[in-house]
């Protein structure tokens, strides 16, 4: 992935063979740090590469308030900006940005190196450190072969990385594939200070409720909500990109439409990908035909577009379950040459503005594998789960943001979008999501708080409903498993998942509002997928003969249903790419 690189205290040099051609590249050699500059063609205003006196500044993505910071600091241009930011925050500069980005500075008068993401660490920043050297970027086989060659020895796989990636689909840990190569955490940041490095936090969120009413909470949220929005909007016109907004069903990217279509008369695309004739068809493209936005529909059937996993793992870098990713990359990869800017999701809405949990389980004792994708096996994790992971959060609703959200969610299709633009979720603008998370949870359960605003502002939007029920008449619901469901489906969802263990197909044809993506149908009635499935894993399962309990988990795995076939495949494609 391209981005940003750099090195310290070593001889050896990074190979960017493997980076695609075109790229903007610039290098810098400061005292013992080598810094590398190989980023896309896009933004470029945004990205920043210089020295000023005994500072250097490297910043990758975009960064979507600058405007508004150089109205209100009297600067002209990103240089200008950082600079000033620093005279006035020192180290804590960045925390004033928002969008989507990941930098350093360092400081050669002091010699301290500052390595920093944005506050949900939506871009990769891998990073090796053996007490003595450091290697750091934004690609894992970039700074993994440089830390092999500095080792002078063959890299070891990390097998608790690879038993949470079978079992959670993500690492909740931030770790890699690699021992010895994390991931930076979302509000973290590296300091290097004389050559030693420690990981700081400077900022968690969290969820202490407030005060206002219902209309009250609205209101914040709709005006941050539509900053946010706003903020994407400006920042495609100021370098005239197409606004892409992908559309599905639900309520997250209905809003982010919705919004975007009152703040401009621009061409907006609406990408929308899904099995023919689902919820996940229907409702975007009539919405897309009452908002005049040209729509570009993707059909899932058959899920030939699971067939694309070693370049779906090679561009998430192993990180996620490859399935979601599959998904996006079918649909992108076919606008590469569409004027792309910032693709702007609604990413993580629904348990942002919406959340399963009640003032009831949200501070219950922590159960092992909250997050995960699945739970099966769950239990051969206990050991080997250090109990910081449960300490880090105050609760199970932060706890599940930052590891089934930021983590895994969006570390999915976000990435997807990164290798083709820039990817950006309002329900994670750090302004807005502040106080989102304070909205009480008697608000947001139910999708309450979400109705009203559809309501009060948007009313519009009623005459479609979200997953078959109409907004604003919600059934009563209870929480199963930390997940919302409608006492009305409950027969119906047993009965689904009796026909799922029986194997028997035809239960999904029982009603169109089923997930956009019925992967289990797809394995079943695709011959071709079948067999591509059942091959890579017979030809590829022997990479886990290092890891007899792992292995044993993982034919366990395929054996279950699409979603663990899936984790397990995630697996090996992962172990393929990076062999050791």
């Amino acid at each position: 992935m391209h981005g940003i690189f750099g090195t310290y205290n070593t001889t050896v040099e990074l190979d960017f063979n493997s980076l695609p051609i075109g790229l903007i590249e610039n290098d810098m050699l400061v005292d013992k740090l080598a810094l590398y500059q190989r980023t896309a063609k896009k933004f470029e205003k945004d990205k920043v590469f210089f020295k000023y006196q005994s500072l250097v500044f490297l910043i990758d993505g975009v960064i979507l308030n600058d405007q508004e910071l150089f109205r209100s600091r009297g600067c002209e241009n990103m240089e200008e900006l950082l600079i000033d930011l620093y005279k006035s925050f020192d180290i804590s500069f960045f925390q004033h940005l928002r969008g989507s980005f990941n930098g350093l500075l360092y400081n050669s008068a002091t010699e301290e190196l500052i390595l920093f993401a944005d506050h949900i660490a939506s871009k990769h920043l891998f990073y090796a450190y053996d007490g003595q050297s450091l290697f750091f970027g934004s690609d894992l086989s970039i700074i993994a072969n440089a830390f092999s060659r500095y080792k002078n020895q063959q890299l070891t796989y990390h097998p608790r990385f690879l038993h949470t990636l079978l079992i959670y689909g993500f690492s909740p840990l931030y770790e890699t594939v690699y021992e010895g190569i994390q991931r930076l955490h979302p509000g973290t940041y590296l300091r290097m200070s004389k050559g030693k490095v420690s990981i700081c936090t400077y900022h968690q969120y969290n969820n202490q409720p407030n005060n206002f009413s219902i209309a009250e909470n609205t209101r914040t949220l709709h005006t941050l909500f539509h900053n946010a929005v706003q903020r994407v909007i400006r920042k495609n016109q100021q370098y005239g990109y197409t606004h892409v907004l992908p559309l599905s069903a639900g309520l997250d990217s209905r809003m982010s439409n919705a919004v975007a279509r009152e703040i401009t008369t621009d061409q907006i695309v609406n990408i929308t990908y899904s099995q023919s004739g689902f919820y996940d068809h229907i409702v975007p493209k009539q919405l897309a035909e009452y908002w005049n936005n040209l729509w570009m529909f993707r059909a899932l059937d058959g899920g030939d577009c699971l067939k694309d996993l070693e370049e779906v793992v090679r561009m998430t870098q192993g990180l996620v379950q490859y399935s979601g990713s599959a998904e996006t990359w079918d649909s992108f990869k076919r606008t590469k040459n569409h004027n792309i800017g910032i693709v702007m999701t609604g990413m993580v809405g629904d348990i942002i503005v919406g959340t399963s949990y009640t003032t009831k389980n949200i501070n219950q004792p922590y159960f092992l594998g909250e997050g995960a994708l699945t739970k099966k096996h769950i239990e051969h994790l206990r050991d080997q789960l250090p109990q910081s992971l449960w300490n880090r959060y105050p609760n199970y609703e932060i706890h599940y943001l930052y590891t089934r959200g930021l983590s895994c969610a969006n570390l999915a299709s976000p990435i997807i979008q990164q290798h083709i633009g820039e990817s950006y979720s309002p329900f994670l603008d750090h302004d807005f999501l502040t106080f989102a998370l304070t909205i009480p949870l008697k608000q947001r359960w139910n999708h309450r708080i979400y109705d009203y605003w559809i309501e009060n502002y948007y009313p519009y939007l009623q005459r479609w409903h979200h997953n078959g029920v109409p907004i604003g008449k919600r059934p009563k619901v209870i929480s199963i498993a930390n997940r919302r469901i409608p006492l009305v489906d409950l027969p119906k969802r047993i009965f689904w998942k009796i026909c799922k263990e029986l194997h028997i197909k035809e239960y999904s044809v029982l009603t169109i509002g089923q997930s956009m993506n019925p992967e289990d149908d797809w394995y079943a009635q695709n011959p071709q997928l079948k067999q591509f499935w059942d091959t890579y894993f017979d030809e590829h399962i022997h990479l886990l003969d290092p890891f007899p309990q792992i292995q044993k988990d993982a034919t366990d795995y395929y054996h279950g249903n699409a979603t663990e076939k899936m984790q397990t495949l995630t697996l090996l494609a992962t172990l393929a790419l990076y062999r050791l």
